[in-house]
């Protein structure tokens, strides 16, 4: 199958590197990529399937503390430690 894209600069150049890796076949460069990305999206389906419970819980949390004001932010850790 043959498919003609446009992509910007900078992703021709991380194809170029990546087909190098490949003998500069940019066709098994695209088809690595692509089933990394499958390979990703599975583990993430299986991690969410596997911890979705505790995730929630950690969500719920997370939000709780926020809307009651037991958050800080990045600058204000790095302030109160001195960085």
């Amino acid at each position: 199958m043959r498919r003609e894209i446009e992509i910007d600069e900078n992703t021709d150049r991380v194809l170029t590197e990546l087909a190098s890796e490949h003998n500069g076949d940019l066709s098994h460069a695209l088809a690595d990529i692509v089933q990394a990305h499958q390979a990703f999206e599975a583990f993430a389906e299986r991690s969410e399937a596997g911890y979705g419970n505790a995730l929630h819980i950690l969500r719920d949390k997370a939000e709780t503390d926020f809307r009651e004001g037991r958050t800080m932010t990045w600058e204000d850790v790095k302030t109160s430690n001195g960085w």
